[in-house]
């Protein structure tokens, strides 16, 4: 059973991410009427045709849920506490580094009327990446480890891929998750 804290500490830092989320995205695209920069130079997107890839971008969230799932029936109580506390801390300094890192959007969508529709400014680090890395790595049991391990390194490719995210944010979630995981 997760413990009362451990949810309200989860709750509360879910609500600041994404608050703070909709304020930089506000930030960067309605008070800023010009168009961002051209994203930055990307060997995956570069070699990769965002067409093929894009058409999956709607399995990353189930995928992303299956993981801490898994995680949550194969570790014990205390240790998904100690889970869901550090994803709330990591989610914390997420958002202190994409504050303080404002990357141009590796993809931007325009409305038919030319207006700028969504741009992604939250990118350094992948929370998707930091997410699965925690929480798969977690897990004690070999075969569903590996199961964890291989659905996150799938979300992770697929954020790439579909170019929600630079390769280099992905990396540095996953690395930061992997090491707040081998660290409680």
């Amino acid at each position: 059973m997760v413990s009362f804290y451990a949810l309200s500490v989860t709750a509360i830092s879910g609500i600041i991410s994404y608050s703070s989320s909709f304020l930089l995205d506000y930030r960067c695209t309605v008070a800023h009427a010009p168009p961002p920069p051209p994203p930055l130079a990307d060997i995956v997107h570069r070699t990769t045709d965002l067409n093929t890839w894009k058409k999956f971008s709607g399995v990353i969230d189930p995928l992303l849920f299956l993981v801490v799932f898994l995680s949550w029936m194969y570790t014990n109580a205390s240790r998904f506490d100690e889970l869901l506390i550090m994803f709330s801390i990591l989610h914390i300094f997420r958002i202190l580094c994409f504050w303080s890192t404002l990357l141009p959007p590796p993809r931007v969508t325009y409305l038919s009327l030319g207006m700028l529709h969504r741009t992604n400014y939250d990118l350094m680090f992948s929370g998707h990446a930091m997410t699965v890395a925690l929480f798969a790595s977690a897990v004690s049991k070999p075969l569903p480890r590996f199961l964890c391990m291989l659905l996150g390194a799938t979300t992770s490719g697929l954020l790439v891929l579909g170019r929600h995210h630079y390769t280099v944010d992905v990396l540095v979630g996953g690395l930061i998750g992997w090491l707040a995981s081998s660290g409680i």
